[in-house]
Order: structure tokens, then sequence, then C-alpha cells
């Protein structure tokens, strides 16, 4: 097995001929990755500030931005990395066009929030992304999401939720009409819209990265393991819906799910061994992930139960303590690392500088916003600081990654 990892670090790919295009669209990502980090600066300023701006439009922008604009668009540089895919001039028109809309998208969410303009450009970026979606999963095989077949598997795994996550948004006008804007079938269809893109694109991406340094490795744990998060994705969506307190069978079926997808990453820890002799060639921690996604896993087990679901749900800041471990913790550092290596940045000293200044500003707002949440529970003495200092230390975000894309567009690829 040792033999098959080392076999599999000699033919990971290289920057070259039509990977100069992935290269591209990396950069234009980090482009919007420093566009959410500001807007979310702004958004922890803004009750201190005296700007005359939406705080509603500000989240929307914010969260746009981060799913459609640095999440789909480095997700879409990666696979087509990893699979060494070829994009034909259609794929490269539709992913132009798809920018171009995200660029006014972000800026109109600000300006105007959620109005037939920005729902209109969001429809159209469905649309694409849907086809973009296809294209990818007919390169690598639709037949690998029911039989395990390493990294390629989980990629299919991740744009098929990517798929089934773009209908939620189209049907919210239809469900805001029929039963109002702060009806639970409102929230629902948008925790829906979420949960296929946090447990299932994001997760399932970040796991096909895994799998593509593991190779071939024949491990029956691994198809287990694979099954068992694949069947839990579906299934975990009941978790998205205990707020509203639907019923005991939710939590039961939560409660199994949580307990398969907690499973599942268990299993990581099995092959974490197979990959230390990867371990220079690998440029994420690999403790960081998957102890990451195990806690990510226990947190939603403990809120399958009845009381804790509906109180986590009512604190604000529990809330994006949770959201922000798994999409800024988990997600988006491992996914900057992913695409530091396919630019060839992660030896340069202020690359290297800025990711650990972000992992350590990540740690400290996530000690913040755990603090304000267990003040509104009551457990901590409250301090008119906390939200004032967060505010301040998020400033860090956006200049950190302004420092990742400078490093990023001075530094030449290698053309293999």
């Amino acid at each position: 097995m040792q033999q098959e990892l080392k076999a599999k670090s000699n033919s990971t790919p290289q920057i070259g001929s039509d990977n100069n295009t992935v290269r591209r669209i990396i950069l234009i990502s980090y482009l919007f990755l420093v566009i959410i980090a500001c807007l979310g600066a702004l958004l922890r300023i803004l009750p201190f500030s005296s700007f005359s701006i939406s705080y509603n439009n500000l989240i929307h922008a914010h969260s746009h931005g981060a799913f459609l604009g640095w999440l789909f668009l480095a997700n879409f540089a990666i696979t087509g990395y990893l699979i060494q895919y070829k994009l034909s001039t259609k794929v490269i028109v539709c992913l132009a066009a798809d920018v171009l809309l995200l660029l006014l998208t972000v800026p109109l969410f600000v300006k105007y929030g959620y109005n037939y303009i920005t729902i209109i450009l969001s429809t159209l970026h469905v649309i694409l992304s849907t086809f973009l979606a296809l294209q990818l999963i007919k390169q690598i095989g639709f037949k690998n999401l029911r039989s395990f077949n390493g990294y390629k598997s989980y990629l299919v795994l991740a744009w098929i939720c990517l798929i089934i996550s773009g209908i939620f948004p189209l049907i919210l006008g239809i469900i805001v009409k029929s039963f109002g804007n702060a009806s639970p079938a409102y929230y629902n269809t948008i925790y829906t819209y979420l949960h296929f893109q946090y447990n299932g694109f994001f997760v399932s991406s970040i796991l096909a990265i895994i799998h593509f340094y593991l190779g071939s490795v024949n491990d029956m744990k691994l198809k287990i393991a694979y099954h068992l998060f694949a069947l839990s994705v579906p299934l975990t969506l009941t978790n998205s819906y205990l707020w509203c307190a639907p019923g005991f069978w939710f939590n039961v079926i939560s409660t199994v799910a949580c307990v398969m997808q907690l499973t599942a990453c268990m299993f990581l820890l099995n092959i974490k061994s197979l990959l230390q002799s990867l371990e220079n060639r690998i440029p994420f921690s690999l403790n960081w992930v998957i102890y990451g996604l195990i806690l990510k896993s226990i947190m939603q087990f403990v809120v399958s139960f009845p009381y804790v679901a509906v109180a986590s749900y009512s604190n604000r800041y529990l809330i994006l303590f949770y959201l922000h471990f798994v999409l800024l913790g988990i997600i988006s550092i491992t996914i900057i690392k992913m695409t530091a290596s396919i630019l060839n940045i992660t030896n340069i000293f202020y690359y290297r500088i800025a990711i650990n200044v972000l992992k350590l500003v990540f740690l400290i707002t996530q000690a913040l916003m755990a603090y304000k949440a267990a003040e509104m529970e009551g457990l901590f003495h409250y301090s008119n600081l906390t939200l004032p200092f967060l505010a301040i230390i998020s400033i860090l975000f956006p200049l950190i990654l302004v420092t990742v894309l400078i490093v990023s567009l001075i530094e030449k690829p290698k053309v293999s």
C-alpha cells in the first residue's frame, strides 16, 4: 500500500498548457475571496459605524460572493486540475459569462438586496453552474457515484450536490408567495440549499482532495466510509429542519445520519497514517482537516437532540460559530492551501506568513463568537468589548487575503 502511495506522489499533475486556464480561474476566485472578506469585516464594523448600508443586503452579498464566487470557482479549478480537464470553448465561454454575472451580482446585492435584477442574475448563475457541473460529471464518469473509485466518486457526489442545491433558490419565489417569507417552509428552503452546499458540495470536495493523494489504494474501509458519507448527505438534511420541531422521527433520522457521517470521518483517522508518507506532498494539514470534520459531525450529532436543536437555532452567534467553523476553518483554509499548491506559491515567505496569521485570526474570532454565544445563554458575564474587538480583528482578514492574492499574481507558474 505504501508503494501505491509513493507511485501516486510521483504522478501529481503539474501546471502547464490547459492548466494555465485553471490558474486564471483560481486568481479570479481569490479576488472574490478578498471581496467577501471585506464585506465580512464591514458586517462586523457596521453596528459601530454611521454607514447607511443595509445589514441584510450585506449578508446576501457576503454569502453569494462566498458560495457562487469564491468556492464555486475555486472548486471548479481544483476539479479541473485533478482530472486534467481540457476546457472546451463553450465551457470557457460559460465560465467567462458566469464570472461577469458574479461581478455584477455582488455589488447589486449590496445596493438592492433581493430584487428582480439580483434574482435574475442568481438564476442565470444556477443555469450556468449546472451546465458546468454536468460537463465535469460527464468527464469524470457518473458511474463513479455508485461504484467507489477514490477521489472521482467524491467529485461526482460534490457536483451532484451542487446541482441539487441550485433547485431551491429557484423555487424560493413560489415558497414566499405560497407561505410567506417568515414561514418554516421559507427558512427550510434556504436551509436545504445551505445543507447541500455545506455538507454536500464543500465537504465532498475536501474529501475528494484527500482521496486524490491516496490514489488507487484498495482499502475496504475507504469504500465503507464513502457509502456511509454519501448516504448521510441526504439524511442529515433532517438536522437542518429541527429548529421548528417537526417531529420525533426527524430527530431519530438526524441522529442516525450524524452517527453515519461521524463514522465515515473516523475512518479518515485510519488512513491518516498512510498519508504520513506523503505529508510533504499534501499542501494542507491533515490533522486540521480530519479533526475539523470530526468536530463538525459531533456538533451536528449534539444538535440532533430536541432541546439542543431548538436552543441552538435561537442563538445567533452559535449559528455563526458553526457556519464560520465549517466554511472558513475547514473548507476555505484547505481550499486556499490546495489552490496555492496548484499555483506553486506554498514555499513563498509572504504566503506562509499570511496563511499562519489567517489561522490565528480565525481561531481568535471563533473564540470571541463562542464567548458571545455563551453570553447569550447566560453562561458568561456580559461584556461590551466582545463585539468591538471582534470587529477590529476581522479587519485583518481582507489584509491577509490581499497578501495571498498579490503573491499569486506576482509568482510565475511552472510549465511542465
